[in-house]
């Protein structure tokens, strides 16, 4: 059962519970939960200055998500990152801006996601979850990514909840669900699952 969620872009950022956040860019997201320290739930942002868009979705939203629930904590929490655009645009990007700065300018000095598995990595040391995490890429059908969630709670009885994070250039969709009965609804990505469970809970 969904129980908490965000989608975020460049911009915005939609909770599934708590109020629609807006800013210009992902650094002012950053400095709008800092001064608001006690609205959010505490996060380790020490990487977030040299992190690439992608990661920084994927630690902020990993924030906004655990902040939507009503009660958090990170112990029994695991994490499964699920398609989104894997590592390939950020790659691409650090080789192009290589190719053309070189190492001591441009993108040469910060950090890249080599493998798509990094961001979600990023999202659980941001929370300091203590459950396991992975990245699985399977054909777009929730159903699919429904067979990972009920493996996953089966075999860890000391699983509580298990955060799903689909993240893209630039968007990304994190969503909390718990061992309550009911399938993920049947979508190709986590956000048509955010906006159908957002649908659900408007009176």
């Amino acid at each position: 059962m969904i129980t908490a969620g965000v989608c975020l872009t460049l911009q915005q950022a939609v909770c599934l519970r708590r109020e629609t956040l807006a800013y210009d860019g992902l650094g002012e997201l950053k400095k709008l939960i800092v001064a608001a320290a006690d609205r959010f739930v505490p996060g380790d942002l020490e990487d977030f200055r040299r992190a690439c868009d992608m990661v920084r979705l994927a630690q902020l939203g990993a924030i906004l998500a655990a902040s939507d629930r009503r009660t958090w904590s990170p112990a029994g929490t695991a994490l499964i990152g699920w398609n989104g655009c894997g590592c390939t645009p950020a790659n691409q990007a650090y080789w192009d801006d290589y190719q053309q700065h070189g190492r001591e300018t441009g993108r040469g000095m910060f950090f890249v996601p080599t493998l798509p598995s990094i961001p979600v990595c990023e999202a659980a040391i941001t929370l300091h979850l203590q459950g396991p995490v992975c990245y699985i890429r399977t054909p777009p059908q929730t159903r699919k990514l429904q067979e990972h969630l009920d493996d996953l709670f089966s075999d860890d009885a000391t699983i509580r909840q298990i955060m799903l994070a689909e993240i893209h250039v630039d968007h990304a969709c994190l969503l909390l669900c718990d061992r309550q009965p009911g399938p993920l609804p049947d979508h190709n990505d986590l956000t048509a699952v955010f906006w159908q469970a957002k649908k659900d809970l408007t009176p």
